[in-house]
């Protein structure tokens, strides 16, 4: 994988998380993204010692090399966009780690029930497919098409 300033790993199947990396994708234009149910972004984050589970209950930011986790991570990233956001995510930073964390936690772990789960991976806009860095992207797959299941890939396709 060549090397990228901003990669935001996400769960490919959440509604939420979606909405999320299209709202990055329009703010935020040098993030790349990878769905952390596919093989590749599992090799990376192996890497930065994050297992497929860590990164499937919490998104995951790698910034300049760093790892952030959560709301850190969420912070980080509105950091990155224009100076509304900047500031939002400077106040985040404020509030004491653990009430944002309980905050964060108590989202992401309703996130399926309060905003819905797709059984396979939408296909995003063409602006937002450049910005997925998987080997297997052939430009009219889905990209997180690949990823394991049990004893087999996913082979689901969602079409909105």
């Amino acid at each position: 994988m060549e090397s990228h300033n901003l990669v935001l790993f996400i769960d490919g199947e959440c509604v939420l998380c979606n909405g999320f990396a299209r709202f990055v994708d329009r703010f935020s234009p040098e993030c790349r993204f990878m769905c952390a149910q596919h093989q590749d972004a599992i090799k990376v984050l192996e890497q930065y010692r994050i297992t497929r589970e860590d990164a499937m209950t919490s998104i995951v930011l790698l910034k300049n090399g760093a790892v952030f986790r959560g709301s850190d991570a969420f912070a980080q990233i509105l950091m990155t966009m224009n100076i509304l956001f900047w500031t939002l995510g400077f106040i985040l930073f404020i509030i004491p780690r653990p009430v944002r964390e309980y905050i964060y936690h108590l989202v992401s772990g309703n996130r399926y029930a309060i905003f819905g789960k797709k059984d396979a991976c939408k296909i995003p806009s063409p602006s937002l497919r450049s910005k997925f860095l998987h080997s297997s992207y052939s430009g009219s797959v889905n990209l997180c098409l690949q990823y394991h299941v049990g004893e087999r890939y996913m082979s689901k396709l969602y079409i909105p």
